[in-house]
Parts: structure tokens; C-alpha cells; sequence
């Protein structure tokens, strides 16, 4: 019985072969998967290697007079931001102070639609 089932599926090894191949990417995608989730869990239970705790952001929106020219304008704002800076650092429960133009996680929203990026047309 063994040996006539064997002969069989030697006669139809194409169509074996085929089932054989199916059954193979099939491991090869669920293998993929699993390891990618396993990744990502393990990444996910990683620390952040920084403290998220008491950390401020000061958001400073400068509006420049319109009749200065802008080089003037430009250097009056430095001075600004660097008094600004300065006055911050002198309170005695600032340990570090940082300037940067965007806080991390501050944008964190892509409002602008896919299409408009020229990539595709609506409709």
C-alpha cells in the first residue's frame, strides 16, 4: 500500500512539487511575520534611553515689525531668543536647556492629503 502511494506521488511530482512549493513560501511569510512581531515587541518593551519626565517645551512665536528690514530684524531676534535663553537658565530648578526649531513628537499629525504630494490623482 505504502509502496503504491509512493508511486503515485512520483507520477504526479509536478503537481506535488507545486503543493510542496505552496506549502514552503506559506512557512516563509508566516516565519517573516512572526519574526517582525517579535522584533517590534521587543523594541516595544525597550526603554526610550531618555527620561520624559519633567521636561517642558516653551513655544516662542516671534513676530517681527514690518517696516525693519529683515537682516535687522533677524539680529534683533537672536538677541531676543538669547535673553530668553538666559532668563530661563537662571531658575534655580532648570538642571539643562536646549533650543531647538521642532520638539520631538511636537508635529506628530500629516493633515496634508496623499494625493496632493503629486504621487496620485484623486478619482
Amino acid at each position: 500500500m505504502i509502496l503504491h502511494l509512493l508511486k503515485m506521488v512520483w507520477n504526479r511530482k509536478r503537481a506535488n512539487a507545486l503543493i510542496v512549493l505552496e506549502i514552503f513560501v506559506a512557512f516563509i511569510v508566516l516565519f517573516s511575520v512572526i519574526a517582525l512581531s517579535v522584533h517590534c515587541f521587543n523594541n516595544y518593551r525597550l526603554p526610550l534611553g531618555f527620561s520624559y519626565q519633567h521636561v517642558w517645551v516653551i513655544r516662542v512665536n516671534p513676530t517681527p515689525d514690518i517696516g525693519e528690514l529683515y537682516v535687522q530684524a533677524d539680529l534683533a531676534l537672536q538677541e531676543k531668543y538669547r535673553q530668553v535663553l538666559l532668563a530661563i537658565q537662571g531658575f534655580a530648578e532648570v538642571e539643562t536647556l536646549a533650543a531647538t526649531v521642532d520638539a520631538p513628537y511636537d508635529r506628530r499629525e500629516w493633515s496634508q492629503p496623499f494625493w496632493e504630494r503629486g504621487s496620485l490623482c484623486p478619482g
